[in-house]
């Protein structure tokens, strides 16, 4: 039985690689302003630029509540219009970018508190612990 050549397994791992990691992206946060936070939307397939726009149709904030992430009640989400996807690098919390609808108004963050930023796609979804 011959083994697969060389070719046919990079083939096989691009595919894997494009396939798994085309959609997925990483949350980082940037503290600059401790109730504004700032949220870098980056993707995870090692082929596409560090610096491309992520397409995401929503981004929420919540709060972990004895604990446990509060997904019913988030303390700020954006969606965007009429149920679509929209391009975006940062986000920054409490601003409302282009596009975009505000579905929860952002509520200030408590001091010691936790949280999670999450950004959804159709297909996938990224997010950020953070501590404010």
């Amino acid at each position: 039985m011959k083994s697969p050549s060389k070719y046919f397994l990079s083939a096989i791992f691009l595919v894997c690689t494009l396939g798994f990691n085309s959609s997925a992206f990483s949350v980082l946060t940037s503290a600059k302003d401790a109730n504004h936070p700032t949220f870098t939307l980056q993707t995870r397939n090692p082929l596409a630029s560090k610096d491309s726009p992520i397409s995401i149709s929503s981004f929420a904030v919540y709060m972990k509540v004895d604990g446990k992430w509060d997904y019913a009640n988030a303390v700020w989400e954006i969606k965007a219009h009429r149920d679509t996807s929209l391009e975006v690098k940062t986000i920054t919390y409490g601003v409302t970018p282009k596009g975009f609808n505000t579905s929860v108004a952002a509520r200030p963050l408590v001091q010691g508190r936790e949280y999670q930023g999450v950004g959804f796609s159709g297909n996938a979804n990224g997010s950020v612990d953070f501590t404010r």
